[in-house]
């Protein structure tokens, strides 16, 4: 965890970059309605914290971590009261004290300040509680949340939104003098990070002597980010990828992300690079679990210029499932997988300052006579034996899409192995949202 946030629970001080609550119920009107005003504030400031689990006094409430306030409970509060709307991260911030306190990391505005658009609730005198509608909230002395009253108090907004869309405007003539990142270049990158990676695993499999696992099949994902700008240091590629599973496990609740890291030799994450990448120039970081002894072993690859892979064997096919390889396709694990790593790539993109969007790529081998099966009770489901030995997917989704909402994209990407085995309707993005609500009941 960055020192900065560890900071703002270990040494609690309200600035006009932290906000300091004791709860947030997202149940609640006008808590949200408040809650959105000080994310407005700390937007127009040009970014900073809310910080849960302290009294008015700064003291540790008797609540410090509230679950509910998730990624998407905040994507929700900020598209329904502010415009435009943007994605503020969530975290958890373990402190000294061994307290887990929910913090919200708001991002500074860009092009267009951030204004409220919707009044909050009324009270029973009919005025609006928490936000008024049209208002531009700033940071003030106290610190408040407050509206914009004189033109000395928007000199500062302006000229950031100035710089935020003359940084915009460079980086796109930047983007097209390069021609180096066009889409279909990106394409071409994601397709042969896919191979490469396919190869590698075929080859650790044979070497392991277990090149039955390969012939019950695999399922790969890959996935690209859009930018412009610079990518993540490798210094810092390791805590961000460990960052990235985090987030993808708050939703899908599987104690693990989907590019697992585990901190035991051989199975540390190492950085690579390979011939086939770039001419060997292309370094990597890269974990595999080809040798358990149980399990669907997976290897992976996460490169700081945005690209990253994972390729697996089929859970239903391990020898605790009980049943014949190459016969079950479980719809939960299948979308909690894609979920997963759809979540992930999302989380990744959020780290790249001008990242516009994300490409996909899905492949599911070994399809063949898998049909639909609940691996909780057991049963079959309605649906029908796969007739093709594979199936791929390929998306490129807007990073603003993304961050608005993951389970469309998610039934997108799983649509052609849903119909594959005349699953659509267990995998729908509606019935995706159901899920998500039983994962995050998990322990």
């Amino acid at each position: 965890m960055p020192d900065d946030l560890a900071e703002l629970v270990n040494n609690p001080s309200e600035t006009l970059a932290a906000e300091y609550k004791a709860q947030l119920d997202v149940s609640d009107n006008v808590s949200k309605a408040k809650f959105a005003r000080h994310v407005a504030a700390l937007a127009n400031y040009g970014g900073g914290y809310l910080v849960f689990g302290f009294n008015d006094d700064l003291t540790k409430a008797a609540v410090t971590e509230f679950p509910g306030v998730d990624r998407d409970a905040v994507a929700g509060v900020v598209k329904s009261y502010l415009d435009p709307a943007f994605q503020c991260d969530v975290r958890v911030v373990v402190g000294e004290s061994g307290a887990r306190h929910t913090l919200v990391v708001v991002p500074s505005h860009g092009p267009l300040p951030i204004c409220a658009k919707r009044d909050g609730p009324q009270d029973a005198k009919g005025r609006s509680q928490g936000i008024k509608s049209g208002t531009y909230y700033i940071r003030k002395p106290g610190p408040a949340s407050e509206p914009i009253l004189t033109p000395i108090e928007w000199a500062p907004l302006l000229r950031r939104c100035v710089l935020a869309e003359r940084a915009a405007i460079l980086g796109a003539i930047d983007m097209a003098l390069k021609g180096e990142r066009s889409e279909d270049a990106i394409e071409t990158g994601l397709r042969r990070w896919h191979e490469v990676l396919l190869q590698s695993y075929r080859e650790r499999l044979a070497s392991a002597g277990r090149e039955q696992a390969l012939a019950n099949g695999y399922t790969q994902f890959s996935f690209a980010v859009h930018h412009s700008g610079g990518g993540v240091a490798n210094d810092d590629l390791l805590r961000v990828v460990e960052r990235c599973n985090a987030e993808a496990d708050a939703i899908t609740r599987m104690h693990w992300g989907p590019f697992p890291v585990i901190h035991r030799d051989p199975k540390t994450p190492r950085f690579r690079t390979v011939s086939d990448l770039d001419n060997g120039e292309c370094e990597f970081l890269e974990a595999s679990l080809i040798l358990e002894e149980i399990g669907n072993r997976s290897m992976w690859r996460v490169s700081g210029d945005g690209f990253g892979s994972l390729i697996k064997g089929w859970r239903e096919d391990s020898p605790s499932f009980r049943k014949e390889p190459q016969s079950c396709l479980s719809p939960l694990w299948l979308s909690t997988d894609v979920a997963s790593c759809v979540l992930f790539a999302r989380a990744f993109a959020n780290n790249f300052e001008a990242a516009t969007a994300v490409t996909f790529r899905c492949e599911w081998t070994g399809l063949k006579n898998r049909k639909p099966f609940d691996h909780d009770t057991r049963v079959s489901l309605n649906g029908h034996p796969a007739q093709d030995e594979g199936r791929i997917s390929h998306k490129t989704i807007s990073l603003a899409e993304l961050n608005s909402g993951w389970e469309i994209p998610a039934a997108a990407l799983i649509g052609p192995v849903a119909r594959a085995v005349g699953a659509s309707d267990l995998l729908t993005a509606e019935r995706l949202t159901r899920r998500a609500a039983g994962w995050m009941q998990r322990d």
